[in-house]
């Protein structure tokens, strides 16, 4: 495939790709307009993705010599039938997919006579406006097997037959009252080879007409407004095997028995429903009739105060049940008869449920269990005896596959230490709350010793400054003003231009020299200290800078520091370092006449 997809706008066109390219993703790409040209470097293309482009327009010949093409997906864009007929008049179309259209109102009538689509057998206009729907329009389609128009805004839907039809999506609309109607005047069904059909999200009510669904197996009739399921209401579907009751809209409060019951029925989907199991209302009866019952998931209902006798009839009497899920169930208490009648189940999820205890032996009657889910209960301890030995030494090679995060206990690999948890939770909340605290102990000491020069200073600018605090020297008499120590390199600069300008100043000040191998002295001069370095950091240069720092601090004296020329990190020690970090210093310059 050929991604050129999100260029926006820049790319108008499609350029050249080699042969072997057969696909094309060109979405999101700011397309208003579709020209007449635009596939014109790439007429072998078989599948074209326009999704997101803004489509308004496509000119008539845009397809054209592409004699390959069967798949086009035009989702997000502001089309209608009347624009869309370039595309509908690609005779070698397979898949036509139009999601969320919203310019897309109704359906005129016989546009599909005028553009039968002989090949089409995959239609989407799902999320479009559709308000009406009529399914004679889609009959000249001969060869259509899956049509979706979901999550439009269909509240009359005007049947007819479609005898090649599969799949039919029809998921968020708004159906209200009985189940669709599925049969014909004569008692056919208008739907003969459908096997999958999801009306979700409508508001069906109750399935009281007849329905002629021959071959349906799949059926989804999640969040409808069914609150009440009489009795073999599901054998009108005679090869159905999947059943999807999921959160439904009205809270579902009657339960018949033998309301499921159906010779082909396998998995059996009714979680998030609010079941009051222990009502009388919910018949124990309610899954007899289901020989062939596979998979039940039962999560998020209601299952406190349900007697084990309860328990054990509904789930007793299904010699294939194999999966059983009543995660979130609020069960309390468990006993060692609670799981009798569950003798072939393989996989049991208890998780969420506010167990406090599991008695010993209250799995021995799950003779071919192999997963358990336990996880989110209230349970203390687990104990060795909770499991008979043949339970836990139960050969089970079979490879289960669940996602990672959940928690899985393989029953076969079942091996209890002497001890169950290693910490308690106290030990457990002690070791975080220590370990946060050290690690915020470590962090402290890391600023600290960050900026532990400037802590220094500032504490000797709050405490050792304080005029009340400082015992002030008496004034003395010095012979010098300045203080110049200096590199060897530099005593023809110091002695023919630094001195002569000192001393000849405005201020008449007096200078002493020194070059670096001598010793250091330091005065106080009438206006401030002086101290010119350029020589590169060694021990005599740590002595002199710490015998200055230290003099004028015990005297509330002023530190001048000029830097005559940059000095590598590397080079400095710890006090130099420090004064550079927290002193203000004045930099010579580099030019002729400041040297």
């Amino acid at each position: 495939m050929a991604d050129c997809s999100r260029n926006g706008g820049r790319l108008q066109f499609v350029p050249v790709l080699p042969p072997i390219i057969t696909s094309l993703n060109f979405s999101f790409n700011n397309l208003p307009h579709l020209s007449s040209d635009f596939f014109s470097n790439v007429t072998q293309l078989s599948f074209v993705d326009l999704t997101g482009n803004g489509l308004v327009s496509v000119d008539q010949h845009a397809f054209r010599g592409l004699d390959n093409l069967t798949t086009i997906t035009l989702d997000s864009n502001f089309l209608d039938f009347n624009s869309l007929r370039p595309v509908l008049n690609v005779s070698t179309l397979i898949q036509l997919q139009m999601r969320n259209i919203r310019n897309i109102t109704f359906i005129p009538e016989n546009i599909f006579i005028e553009f039968p689509l002989p090949n089409l057998k995959q239609l989407v206009l799902a999320g479009s406006n559709l308000g009406v729907l009529y399914l004679s329009d889609f009959k000249p389609l001969k060869k259509l097997t899956y049509l979706d128009v979901g999550n439009n805004r269909v509240h009359t839907l005007h049947v007819d037959t479609l005898p090649t039809l599969k799949y039919f999506v029809f998921t968020a609309n708004r159906i209200e009252g009985d189940f669709i109607t599925t049969c014909s005047d004569n008692n056919t069904s208008l739907f003969p080879m459908l096997g999958y059909l999801s009306l979700r999200s409508n508001g069906i009510s109750s399935i009281h007409k007849s329905v002629c669904l021959p071959n349906l197996k799949i059926l989804y009739l999640d969040s409808n407004k069914l609150d009440y399921l009489q009795k073999e209401m599901f054998l009108k579907f005679p090869k159905l095997q999947v059943l999807k009751l999921v959160r439904m809209h009205s809270y579902i409060k009657y339960i018949d028995p033998r309301a499921f019951a159906n010779p082909s029925l396998e998995n059996l989907y009714m979680s998030d429903n609010k079941i009051y199991f222990s009502s009388e209302s919910i018949s124990a009866q309610m899954f007899a009739g289901c020989p062939r019952l596979v998979l039940l998931q039962l999560d998020n209902n209601n299952f406190s105060s349900v007697t084990d006798a309860k328990f054990q009839e509904l789930f007793g009497g299904h010699p294939e049940l194999r999966k059983v899920y009543l995660g979130i169930n609020q069960i309390t208490n468990v006993t060692i008869s609670t799981f009798k009648g569950l003798s072939n189940v393989e996989e049991l999820n208890l998780y969420s449920n506010p167990i406090k205890d599991l008695p010993d032996g209250v799995f021995d009657h799950l003779v071919n269990l192999t997963i358990l889910r336990l996880d989110d209960n209230l349970l203390s301890e687990i104990r060795e005896t909770t499991f008979s030995v043949s339970t836990r030494q139960t050969d089970a090679d079979e490879n289960v596959s669940l996602p990672s995060v959940i928690a899985v206990v393989y029953l076969s690999d079942f091996v209890m230490s002497d001890q169950a948890c290693l910490l308690s939770q106290s030990t457990s909340l002690l070791t975080a709350v220590l370990a946060a605290v050290l690690v915020v102990f470590m962090l402290t000491f890391l600023v600290l010793y960050k900026y532990r020069w400037h802590i220094r200073l500032a504490l000797y600018e709050a405490f050792q400054r304080n005029p009340q605090q400082q015992q002030q020297q008496p004034e003395r008499e010095y012979e010098y003003d300045v203080f110049v120590s200096y590199a060897n390199e530099d005593v023809d600069w110091v002695r023919q231009e630094l001195i002569p300008t000192l001393e000849g100043s405005e201020t008449s000040l007096s200078a002493a020299t020194s070059s670096t191998t001598s010793a250091p002295v330091c005065t106080r001069p009438s206006v401030s200290s002086l101290c010119c370095r350029r020589t590169s950091p060694g021990a005599l240069v740590s002595v002199e800078l710490v015998f200055c720092q230290n003099y004028v601090m015990e005297r509330d004296d002023v530190l001048v520091l000029t830097l005559l020329a940059p000095i590598s990190g590397r080079d400095m020690t710890d006090a130099i370092s420090a004064m550079f970090k927290t002193t203000t210093y004045l930099a010579w310059g580099e030019e002729d006449d400041a040297r």
